[in-house]
């Protein structure tokens, strides 16, 4: 799709300019072809009959005025002029001195979308007005706005009418204050929505591809003041006194006491720089605290002269009320500028995009998950689980598990197969879930470990389902159902009946398993009466409990707390990079080993080779494990899970009992705990068979679940990043832009 940026960039600013920048890569990241188109037609005379050309515009425009109130009168801003390379990343730019020109350019393309805080201003309406609301536009050509703004409210009768006029044809209309969104709202009949400004569609990466160094190791302070401001000055003096370092300003000279002499912004990408290199970063605007809070720098925003909440609102969405100021007796120390968690950070800014992108898919008519599976469950496609339950039940083999382009499987249909017998329907565990009656003596809930040293190490926490696998293959004969990888590393469910397979269930596998075939054979060997572990996902614990459609006296259902279940297809491309990477077949990938230590942070992921000796690397620090953890990875399903807290699927529920240093200091000796919930008779038979082997104390679930989720996992906006590119680029370089540990 063609996609057209209608913006003003008169008399414009770095924070103007990068917010353009960010929303043209916004969408070039969803596959569109996009050009900026600059309305500047309205500059003066003399720039007019210069060439149309970016050298033009750029030698001519003023660096970020300001204006003066009577507090600052006398206090010039600096008078900078943009050079040729100030924004060389403007690739597919053109400028329009005239309607002619500008009416040209936007009825090439399939949709045009006005962006800009001051674009929708009062002031332009009286030469701009029918172009930036795309009045002249040609019938065809879609319409919206993201991001505008005005800088004044209120309208007059006529300009009430005229803004009813211009907007009626626009299909989405999104502003970044919600001052103005209620404003608008008030004049005009369509949908006014509050976004988030461009430039937090983007991540620190992203920014860092336009970025320029800085050739100084001088340690500084950046002072970020679009208006001068003297509460802002005095505080950044504080810091500066308190710090002992000097401050930078690129917009204001000789206004601090102990200031910087260089200069080192004289363009966007220079900006950049300096805030990724500052130790400090002082602001009174929005896109000095974004900018400031995506370099994870340590901050103040002084919010004295900002007529607009949205940056309050920002840092209050963020829980950093804390670096908001208003007057310099509130400055108390540098702590208030601390960062309290830099690793939270990034995945807070990220969930403040998701409905933004998700706007700007349907102004491009992508669906993602909104449409329906293949098949007669009827369900979205977005809510499916991949369970297997509908193929499986279906008695004329109509349906079949097909990978869509992220790698997980979904039920397609052949019509000429299916009798509409709704088999498929009645077993779907989304349209029905199948899970625990709950019982006044149920949940009991326990944390415990194998006695056993060795067998607990080969286990992933507390090794209990060894226990349960040994008690149903030794003493019942019977047959256990779990996870392993095949000779080419593809992750499959598979029967075992006898110890030596089992223990290829052992460990954790992070990836959503192939279940083609399990269903029937488990219910095979239940008619003939032999005893059946299950293992599972809660999700396929619950469609084997639909398929089979009656219990069994001797089916056992060990449910495995879920944290995402990961992209098949994304897994084997990390393994194949593996193999090319090492010059080796990848044999074995144990992502938690203990030896270091069972926490999170000192588990080591082991990978195997055919004839090469293992590599071992910091679990939480690899960058396909780091993507898992950060649920940037995961089914789509995952973030609306049916089966989380005390929504139970299985007889018994085992997962890390993560917090038990803190909680029961004396189980914990950094080996490994499991949490195990039983959750009906059946449970409890199979628990009281193996505790004596365990050491356990009784606990509560509000405990258990004190470190361990008890909602889905958060939809992030990151996972439509990396599925849209892994087909294209390299899997470990990729996944490695998104890793926050690794920056």
């Amino acid at each position: 799709m063609k996609v057209g940026i209608v913006t003003y960039l008169k008399n414009d600013s770095i924070s103007e300019i990068l917010q353009v920048w960010a929303l043209k890569r916004a969408f070039e990241k969803k596959g569109c072809q996009v050009k900026i188109v600059n309305a500047c037609f309205e500059m003066n005379e003399d720039f007019s009959r210069t060439n149309h050309s970016l050298k033009g515009w750029k030698q001519w425009l003023p660096f970020h005025p300001v204006r003066k109130s009577s507090e600052d009168a006398g206090i010039e801003p600096k008078n900078m002029h943009f050079k040729e390379e100030d924004i060389s990343f403007f690739d597919d730019y053109v400028e329009c001195f005239d309607k002619n020109i500008f009416t040209e350019e936007v009825n090439h393309m399939d949709l045009c979308v006005v962006t800009g805080e001051k674009t929708w201003s009062i002031r332009n309406w009286n030469s701009l007005e029918e172009t930036l609301f795309l009045a002249e536009i040609k019938e065809g050509v879609k319409k919206a706005a993201l991001g505008v703004g005005d800088n004044q409210l209120g309208y007059s009768a006529k300009e009430r009418k005229m803004l009813k006029k211009w907007v009626n044809e626009f299909s989405f209309i999104g502003v970044v204050q919600s001052e103005f969104q209620q404003e608008l709202q008030k004049v005009i009949k369509n949908q006014v929505t509050v976004i988030q400004d461009s430039t937090l569609l983007l991540r620190r990466s992203e920014y860092s591809m336009i970025k320029k160094d800085l050739l100084t190791e001088q340690r500084f302070i950046l002072v970020d003041m679009n208006q001068y401001d003297s509460q802002l000055v005095e505080i950044a003096d504080k810091v500066s006194n308190e710090s002992g370092l000097p401050i930078y300003c690129y917009q204001y000279k000789g206004v601090f006491q102990n200031e910087v002499e260089e200069e080192y912004v004289t363009q966007p990408s220079e900006y950049l720089g300096a805030v990724e290199k500052a130790d400090y970063v002082i602001t009174n605007h929005f896109h000095g605290t974004v900018f400031a809070l995506l370099f994870e720098r340590q901050m103040l925003y002084i919010s004295g002269r900002e007529v607009y909440k949205r940056t309050e609102e920002l840092l209050d969405n963020l829980g950093m009320k804390k670096h908001r100021i208003a007057v310099a007796s509130e400055y108390k120390n540098l702590k208030q500028a601390e960062i309290a968690n830099k690793y939270a950070l990034p995945k807070k800014m990220g969930l403040l995009k998701v409905e933004t992108l998700k706007n700007m898919n349907i102004l491009l008519g992508i669906s993602v998950g909104e449409e329906l599976v293949d098949c007669p469950t009827n369900i979205m496609k977005k809510d499916c689980c991949g369970c297997y339950a509908c193929k499986e039940i279906c008695p004329h083999n109509a349906i079949t598990m097909v990978p869509d382009q992220e790698g997980f499987s979904y039920p397609i249909v052949n019509p000429e197969l299916c009798t509409s017998c709704k088999a498929c329907e009645k077993v779907c565990v989304i349209r029905e879930p199948k899970k625990v009656e709950w019982k006044p003596e149920f949940p009991k809930v326990y944390a415990a470990y194998r006695s056993d040293e060795k067998i607990r190490m080969k286990s992933t926490s507390g090794a209990i389902f060894p226990g349960l696998a040994r008690h149903i293959i030794l003493t019942k004969k019977g047959y256990v159902c779990g996870v392993r990888y095949d000779e080419d590393m593809n992750v499959v469910m598979d029967i075992a009946d006898n110890m030596a397979d089992v223990k290829k269930f052992y460990g954790s596998k992070y990836v959503k398993s192939d279940l083609n075939g399990v269903y029937p054979r488990i219910r095979k060997l239940l008619q003939e009466g032999q005893y059946v572990l299950f293992s599972g996902l809660p999700c396929e614990c619950s469609a084997l409990r639909s398929y089979l459609r009656k219990d069994y006296g001797t089916l056992y259902i060990c449910e495995i707390l879920c944290h995402a279940a990961p992209s098949p297809k994304l897994f084997k491309k990390y393994v194949e990079y593996l193999t090319e990477e090492f010059g080796s077949k990848v044999t074995n990938i144990k992502f938690r080993d203990k030896r270091k230590g069972w926490l999170i942070h000192q588990n080591t992921m082991v990978i195997e080779f055919a004839d090469r000796s293992p590599k071992r690397v910091n679990a939480r620090k690899n960058n396909y494990f780091r993507a898992f953890l950060n649920d940037y990875i995961a089914r789509p399903s995952c973030s609306d899970c049916k089966f989380t807290y005390l929504e139970r699927a299985g007889d018994i529920t085992i997962g890390d009992y993560w917090g038990i240093q803190d909680i029961d200091p004396e189980l914990f000796d950094n080996k490994g705990v499991s949490c195990v919930f039983i959750n009906n008779k059946r449970g409890l038979e199979i628990w009281n068979r193996i505790k004596q082997h365990y050491e356990y104390k009784e606990s509560t679930l509000d405990l258990a679940y004190m470190k361990n989720h008890k909602k889905p996992s958060p939809y992030r906006s990151e996972r439509e990043e990396i599925f849209g590119r892994f087909d294209n680029e390299p899997i470990d370089i990729l996944l490695e832009e998104f890793n926050d540990l690794k920056k």
